[in-house]
């Protein structure tokens, strides 16, 4: 069964592979994640007792969803899609919990896959990146093969290339802040710069543009507010801040995507300048409407797979606004029952309610700050999931196995020193014990012999 959790760590980065047998995300990770906690049954049950909060929130979640359905006729693809991905996310965070906490299985060896896994995928979008500069068909043509969804675009081993930034701050820049072991940690950023460089010199995704200045301040603001970093080490890192940003600014002005989302007169022009971003944010724009034409109904949701509800109930108020050329996937939206808005806290609302979002947004951050772990980390996954909608994403999971993982090894190491402490004191008293024996066995041997 190591082999199973080997594959899935090996495939994290491939998720454009042919035979993936989905038609979006094509990974097959998840489902070898899935296996291999199902297949450790015994650790499995032992997980699901230790985590049984998690496990109670979600069957609540689920009996609160199956009581929606009576007033929201559910889609039953729709239903399968979304338990289907929410189970794989589940059981990805009980697959780590097996093999760290409950099996204590060494960390760095499956690190040092990974990391193989994204050299190979970096190396494969620098062939790519080459053949495409150098428009050498044949190659190409190799690529088209193995990808499920090809882009003339680098786009590396992810789906598409908007999936850059999912991968770099959502993955690997999570157990790059993780992990202790320096030369892992190095070659995790090593890695990182690789993959920023060589997506900010293609030019290809205009997502990773802007996600790269937006998680490179929060970072920024991460490392201004930290204690431990000497005031000399901040300038350093203020001036190579300053130097990333000019060339940033360099490529952000002749890249024409940006620069027409930056010329737009008002919000919605800047929206609206952007085929895709137009697109995808229709699906937004309309829920958000929704949630204002039926604002009673945005409290309590529709239920999990009926997200479509709320996107009807403001169609034609954000197809008013549409500007854009683009209308393909706008069009025949509203009889469609979609179940992907591309957004993770607009399908979290019009699922289960502004409500239940508060609550699990307030437990979230409750217990960040419980297990003081950086509020800038958080912000910067709430962040990658404003423009991303899947249950089944590495990334969250992974997040709240690290807080988790951190906290039982402190718990470890604070009964190992009371355990510790004790053992001191059972010493000494036996020490004391002793003692007392020894004074008395003189006084009474110096009144025998009086």
């Amino acid at each position: 069964m190591d082999l199973l959790f080997k594959l899935a760590v090996f495939f994290v980065p491939f998720d454009n592979l042919f035979f993936a047998p989905s038609k979006g995300w094509a990974t097959i990770s998840p489902i070898l994640f899935a296996l291999y906690a199902i297949s450790n049954f015994k650790e499995l049950t032992q997980s699901i007792k230790a985590t049984k909060n998690y496990v109670f929130l979600v069957v609540v979640i689920i009996i609160y969803s199956t009581c929606l359905y009576l007033f929201y006729p559910p889609d039953l693809g729709n239903i399968f899609d979304s338990f289907s991905t929410l189970a794989f996310g589940m059981l990805l965070y009980l697959s780590l919990y097996i093999r760290y906490i409950i099996r204590k299985q060494d960390m760095k060896e499956d690190i040092k896959i990974l990391i193989f896994a994204y050299t190979i995928s970096f190396f494969y979008g620098f062939v790519k990146f080459l053949a495409l500069k150098g428009g050498v068909g044949f190659v190409l043509s190799m690529f088209s093969l193995i990808e499920k969804r090809y882009y003339d675009r680098l786009a590396f081993t992810f789906t598409e290339p908007s999936f850059i930034s999912l991968h770099v701050a959502g993955v690997m820049y999570l157990l790059c802040i993780s992990i202790k072991d320096k030369l892992l940690k190095k070659k995790l950023f090593k890695l990182i710069c690789a993959f920023c460089l060589l997506t900010l010199i293609s030019g290809d995704s205009a997502r990773f543009l802007v996600d790269f200045a937006i998680i490179l301040a929060l970072i920024v603001a991460k490392t201004l507010t930290l204690h431990k970093i000497k005031f000399s080490k901040k300038i350093v890192i203020l001036v190579l801040i300053v130097l990333m940003t000019g060339g940033l600014a360099l490529q952000i002005s002749g890249n024409t995507r940006v620069t027409k989302m930056l010329n737009g007169n008002s919000y919605n022009d800047m929206i609206n300048s952007d085929p895709s971003l137009a697109a995808r944010y229709f699906r937004i724009n309309s829920s958000i409407h929704g949630y204002e034409n039926e604002p009673f109904r945005a409290l309590f949701g529709a239920g999990t797979g009926n997200s479509f509800y709320f996107l009807r109930y403001g169609y034609n108020d954000a197809l008013a606004e549409y500007t854009n050329a683009y209308v393909d996937e706008v069009a025949g939206l509203y009889d469609q029952k979609v179940n992907q808005l591309f957004c993770m806290p607009i399908r979290l609302v019009s699922e289960i309610g502004v409500v239940w979002f508060i609550i699990l947004m307030l437990l979230i951050f409750s217990k960040v700050i419980k297990n003081k772990e950086n509020v800038f980390d958080l912000l910067i996954i709430i962040y990658l999931y404003v423009q991303f909608d899947s249950y089944a994403f590495y990334t969250f999971p992974l997040y709240l196995f690290i807080i988790d993982y951190k906290a039982n090894k402190r718990r470890i190491a604070k009964n190992i020193e009371q355990m510790k402490k004790v053992g001191k004191v059972r010493r000494v008293k036996k020490g004391v014990l002793k003692q007392q024996l020894s004074i008395t066995y003189k006084t009474e041997t110096s009144e025998n012999i009086k």
